[in-house]
């Protein structure tokens, strides 16, 4: 609760996972409101009613939006960045502006993953097939050796 007793309101103004919503509304205190698809100018009009803002990557906020943010204290982007928030603007005028970079590790590394499946399974054959002058392989004796060996991966790091 804030100091006038009732319900701290948080915008969620992107697509969020239903998950993650329902994990704040879980939060007694927090009013958590979902309004995917505000115009800048209605944005503009319903944010000085909010203490946080939740955004992805659609919705941008900019000086002029912030403008009308008279309580708003944070604002949080599920994303990695936060090239979409004008940062200096809301600094200037007490807000903290975050990501949470972390929740958005998982696609990007899911890419090397199924290259690292396409070796070990050699979808990709058919590819060298057509250009036979350059790539020169005995491909039954690839996979025969690929079949007996485990998936492995080097040089994993964070994202």
């Amino acid at each position: 609760m804030d100091q006038r007793g009732s319900d701290m309101k948080i915008l969620i103004s992107d697509n969020l996972s239903t998950q993650g919503i329902e994990v704040l509304r879980q939060y007694p205190g927090l009013q958590v409101d979902v309004r995917v698809g505000l115009t800048p100018v209605e944005l503009k009009a319903v944010i000085g009613e909010y203490l946080g803002l939740i955004v992805r990557s659609e919705t941008k906020v900019t000086a002029d939006i912030l403008e009308g943010a008279e309580q708003l204290q944070v604002i949080g982007r599920a994303g990695t960045g936060v090239d979409n928030i004008d940062v200096p603007v809301a600094t200037q005028r007490g807000i903290v502006a975050m990501n949470a970079a972390a929740g958005n590790s998982v696609t990007p590394a899911e890419h090397p993953i199924s290259l690292l499946m396409s070796l070990a399974s050699l979808s990709w054959s058919p590819v060298a097939a057509m250009s036979p002058r350059t790539m020169i392989c005995n491909w039954s004796a690839v996979r025969r050796r690929m079949s007996n060996s485990p998936p492995s991966s080097i040089g994993v790091s964070s994202i």
